[in-house]
């Protein structure tokens, strides 16, 4: 009984003591809240090279939490890659878009369009040759051939007369006279085929011959077209504003930071009700002397253990502002969250003693 007459006595006297500082306290409070934060870029450029000798690139915006720009150069079978930097780039250079980062080589891509190049060279030259009728050095040539062939057909037809005869007198066999007369006969053929090609070269090539050969140069063209393209499309250029870092690690050759920067900060669950996208807040990080005006690009919607404390992840850019701090610092930061009555703070007060 007299336990019980004692805590009513002292909620009755806690009671009167939060009276009075809802009395004495001054109405409104400066309300900040006190949260780890790390700087981080707002957009990231890599170039990785994969384990296969391929190099791929991606792009992240850490706003949207999205990748973008995935591109990959894949290696074929007995190929090889490599990269040409742009000398004037190096690692800490603050690069523009736009601007050529290098080009990435691939030995059988240069080869392939080396010899459709010397394919559609020769080409061309025959139609030209074609239409306009051969060169008379080439005529000349072929009129020589047939000159031999039919010296060559005239003493064979002699011999033959002469085994002819032997053979009548039972001096040669049947097979002799069978051979030279195969021989006779692959000789005229071979005539005919000079003589034609003599014709041929005189009169110029006919017309399927002219279309057919047209058509191969057009094919030629179309299939350079596509290689040379694909060389361009193996020509870098810096996807966005920012610094350059080369050689990261073993997998990574070069990175771009983007120069905006942004705050990721760790908001007591407690306290997001606060604040929502769109929202202006002053931030003041620990290590700079003057504070920032924060614009609240989104508040993630799941908390994330932290430290022990479940803190919902908040996204925060700045505008124009410069922010000083390099990539990758992880700080203490204040967020000023407006002002806040006495009587709230009280009301947690309360809230937080009597539900332990």
């Amino acid at each position: 009984m007299y336990q019980k007459k004692s805590n009513i006595g002292l909620y009755i006297i806690i009671a009167v003591v939060i009276v009075a500082l809802g009395l004495v306290l001054p109405g409104q409070w400066e309300h900040n809240v006190k949260v780890p934060a790390m700087i981080i870029p707002q957009k990231e450029w890599v170039m990785l090279r994969e384990t296969d000798g391929s190099i791929r690139t991606i792009e992240r915006d850490y706003l949207d939490g999205g990748l973008h720009r995935l591109q990959s150069y894949k290696v074929d079978r007995g190929d090889h890659m490599q990269f040409w930097k742009n000398g004037s780039i190096t690692s800490g250079s603050v690069v523009e878009e736009g601007d050529t980062l290098g080009i990435i080589r691939s030995r059988r891509l240069n080869r392939a369009i080396r010899q459709i190049r010397r394919e559609l060279s020769v080409a061309k030259e025959d139609l030209k040759m074609r239409a306009a009728g051969e060169k008379p050095a080439l005529v000349e040539e072929a009129e020589a051939r047939v000159e031999e062939v039919q010296q060559r057909l005239q003493l064979l037809r002699q011999l033959l007369d002469r085994q002819e005869k032997l053979f009548e007198e039972e001096l040669i066999s049947q097979q002799q006279i069978d051979s030279l007369r195969i021989r006779l006969k692959i000789l005229q053929s071979q005539l005919h085929a000079e003589q034609a090609r003599v014709e041929a070269l005189r009169s110029g090539a006919k017309e399927e011959e002219r279309s057919m050969l047209q058509k191969r140069i057009e094919g030629l063209r179309k299939e350079l077209r596509l290689l040379v393209n694909n060389k361009k499309r193996h020509t870098l250029t810096i996807p966005l504003n920012g610094i350059f870092y080369s050689q990261v690690s073993a997998d990574t050759m070069f990175t771009i930071k983007s120069i905006n920067k942004i705050a990721v900060m760790g908001l007591p669950q407690s306290e997001s009700g606060r604040i929502s996208s769109g929202d202006t807040v002053k931030i003041k990080f620990a290590s700079v002397s003057s504070s920032l005006d924060g614009y609240i690009h989104h508040v993630e919607e799941r908390a994330r253990p932290v430290r022990g404390n479940n803190l919902m992840p908040v996204y925060v850019t700045f505008g124009r502002q410069s922010v000083s701090l390099p990539y990758g610092t992880q700080t203490e930061t204040r967020i000023m969250l407006g002002t806040r009555s006495s009587w709230a703070y009280i009301k947690q007060f309360i809230k937080h003693t009597f539900s332990r």
